[in-house]
């Protein structure tokens, strides 16, 4: 007896699932990622050919992180941390069967954001009228550290300038400070680290010697005393 082929054999077909996606790439987004909060774009080609996806799964090294409805072919995925190494995988599935097969992995991208705060930020006065702040960087964001700022907590107007440690603020006079350090990188500038406070050591005014002591004016002699006038005889009668 000859087989019938046709619609049932079409409606078989259903259960084949469809084919696998195809160029699956992670791109790292990093510019204003806030650290710890990184973000990489997951994309990847629908099959073109076999049933029609109802959605796909996208892994992480193995770990199911996003199910796509089918149509859009790029997620985002976020709250990854700084400078973490990260493959991704996708997978099409539809409503008749189970996923297809998992496609090769998209090739290794590091995560990256702005950097995280400093730490053992440290201000101290060794010098009159000048702090010295110090600290440390070891939350790059996952790419190098190209700048770093300082503010002064307690001036008014507020100091701000650029420096590494150790950094020396000058011109304090006696103020109790603290110090914010902020640290960029190509993704933009994290937050501050915070110093202790700090009184720096007072510039005394400098001593200046006394005016000189000019000697009185010198003393003149009286003015010369003058013979009175003559005394002249009585006058002379005319006869």
């Amino acid at each position: 007896m000859a087989k019938h082929v046709g619609k049932k054999s079409s409606a078989q077909d259903n259960f084949i699932g469809p084919n696998p996606v195809t160029n699956v790439t992670a791109t790292d987004v990093g510019t204003g990622r806030a650290y710890v909060d990184g973000a990489v774009v997951v994309s990847w080609t629908a099959p073109a050919t076999g049933n029609t996806p109802t959605g796909y799964y996208v892994y992480d090294s193995g770990s199911l992180v996003a199910t796509i409805a089918y149509g859009t072919n790029t997620t985002t995925i976020t709250g990854l941390a700084s400078g973490a190494t990260k493959t991704y995988s996708v997978s099409s599935y539809d409503g008749y069967a189970t996923a297809a097969a998992v496609t090769a992995a998209s090739a290794p991208v590091t995560v990256t954001t702005v950097p995280g705060a400093p730490t053992s930020v440290s201000a101290t006065s060794t010098v009159a009228g000048q702090d010295v702040i110090t600290w440390s960087e070891p939350q790059t964001g996952g790419k190098a550290i190209t700048s770093r700022r300082y503010a002064s907590n307690n001036d008014s107007p507020q100091k701000t300038g650029t420096g590494t440690s150790p950094l020396t603020v000058a011109n304090e006079q006696g103020t109790a400070q603290t110090y914010s350090i902020f640290l960029s990188n190509a993704n933009g500038e994290g937050l501050a680290g915070t110093s202790n406070s700090v009184t720096t050591f007072f510039s005394p005014p400098a001593f200046f010697s006394p005016p000189a002591f000019f000697a009185p004016p010198g003393f003149f002699s009286p003015p010369g005393f003058f013979s009175p006038p003559g005394f002249f005889g009585p006058p002379r009668f005319l006869i």
